[in-house]
């Protein structure tokens, strides 16, 4: 997952062209609109900023970009638990099944 405010920082797209070279998927999060980064994705997301104040928008699209990286890990990790703990459960119905 590629994180970058303009999708154009350099070493984040020498990152993103060594994952590609790896045949690693890639995640683009950049503030919305077309960019080097997001073009080279496999999966984009996209942060708005309604802000007109050209100080403020850049810590409003940051903030919004840690806040949804936020939601995913706590999906991520809500879904490890909820596999887990599907496999506990058949795990424990294949025992109680037996004779």
């Amino acid at each position: 997952m590629l994180v970058s405010d303009s999708g154009q920082n350099s070493d984040i797209l020498k990152l993103e062209h060594y994952a590609k070279s790896r045949q690693l998927k890639i995640i683009s999060l950049t503030s919305y609109k077309t960019n080097a980064q997001s073009l080279a994705a496999d999966i984009t997301l996209f942060t708005l900023s309604a802000e007109e104040d050209i100080r403020l928008n850049p810590i409003l699209t940051q903030l919004a970009q840690q806040h949804l990286c936020h939601m995913l890990y706590l999906q991520l990790c809500q879904w490890q638990n909820n596999d887990l703990a599907l496999t506990e459960s058949t795990e424990l119905l294949g025992l109680l099944e037996k004779p």
